[in-house]
């Protein structure tokens, strides 16, 4: 199968954070102080129903007062606002979104047909969607972190179903000398499945070992092919 074209999901030029919040008892938090830390490299965008500023970057108060092209959208609000924040953020010409929110397949079938409908939504705009229900992304190369925690960096490409299982990899991996190179949390993989990122993973230059924590694959064909092309 042919790789997705995944720059704009770990190379962006600009990105927006809904639901960037100051609070470090929340994931938008983690990750604000995060972006918050790379405006020298990236364009940032917060947006928050609060409003004010963070970190020093305007915060606004709906997606719609964003006045940028926007290359990753990552997306930390309660499930119900997903749906209006995926289509403000396609609009503003999003070639990746990353849904960190709960509350989709993983709890009610109900769920899961959201994340199906936003998964179409997302593919026919031509772009790319990580989780929902994950933990983001981090790319050694570009300086991008959308996970919120400091990785070690090194030559270890990581994917995971489990987001928290990342930053005890991190941990055990640091504690040898090794370092993570590129790392996703696929989440539900409504949209971007292990095997894409696997194939990511296996044409990074960076990358020189593959590691998977691997619950259940969306399709088990395509998981064993990507597996024997990496």
């Amino acid at each position: 199968m042919t790789p997705r074209d995944l720059s704009a999901l770990f190379s962006p030029a600009s990105i927006l954070l809904v639901g960037a919040t100051p609070d470090l008892f929340k994931w938008g938090g983690w990750v604000a102080r995060s972006f918050g830390r790379v405006t020298d490299q990236f364009r940032i965008h917060f947006v928050s129903r609060s409003g004010g500023e963070l970190y020093g970057i305007p915060v606004r108060t709906s997606i719609s007062e964003i006045d940028d092209t926007i290359d990753l959208a990552v997306i930390v609000i309660p499930a119900a606002g997903v749906p209006q924040a995926v289509d403000e953020s396609l609009a503003l010409g999003a070639k990746a979104i990353v849904i960190v929110s709960a509350g989709f397949g993983e709890v009610s079938e109900q769920g899961r047909a959201v994340q199906e409908a936003l998964a179409i939504k997302v593919r026919a705009a031509g772009a790319v969607l990580l989780g929902p229900n994950c933990l983001g992304l981090f790319d050694s190369t570009s300086g991008l972190n959308a996970y919120g925690v400091e990785f070690p960096c090194g030559d270890v490409g990581l994917v995971s179903q489990s987001g928290n299982l990342a930053l005890e990899a991190s941990l055990l991996l640091e504690a040898v000398g090794l370092g993570i190179s590129r790392f996703s949390s696929v989440g539900n993989q409504a949209d971007l499945t292990i095997a894409d990122m696997l194939r990511d993973l296996a044409a990074h230059d960076q990358t020189q070992v593959i590691a998977a924590y691997v619950e259940a694959p969306a399709d088990g064909q395509d998981f064993a092919a990507a597996l024997r092309e990496a």
